[in-house]
């Protein structure tokens, strides 16, 4: 948590960070990492039989095959796609803080 005294500090770090996001450049080398880091860690989710046979029974409540996985969907989304899709949903100026005490 954060003590009372530091609270305006986070938020105003909180909202720094969000909108250097918010304008910050996306480069291919960027999407690249983020879907080869995604695709190590489905990986690794699904090594056991447990995580395999829940994802194969998510697949098909969804109405996938069996084998489905969304790593083909991932390496489809462009750096065009993520700048647009940012553009129009990333509005930090929107957001605000609940503080619970």
């Amino acid at each position: 948590g954060t003590a009372p005294e530091n609270i305006e500090t986070a938020k105003k770090g909180i909202k720094d960070v969000l909108n250097k996001f918010k304008t910050m450049q996306i480069t291919q080398k960027d999407r690249d990492l983020t879907v080869n880091s995604r695709t190590a860690q489905m990986i690794r989710y699904r090594i056991t039989r447990t995580n395999q046979a829940y994802y194969i029974g998510y697949n098909l409540f969804e109405g996938k095959p069996p084998e489905y996985t969304p790593v083909d969907d991932w390496y489809a989304v462009s750096v065009d796609d993520l700048l647009r899709v940012r553009k129009k949903y990333f509005k930090p100026e929107d957001g605000f803080f609940v503080i619970a005490k």
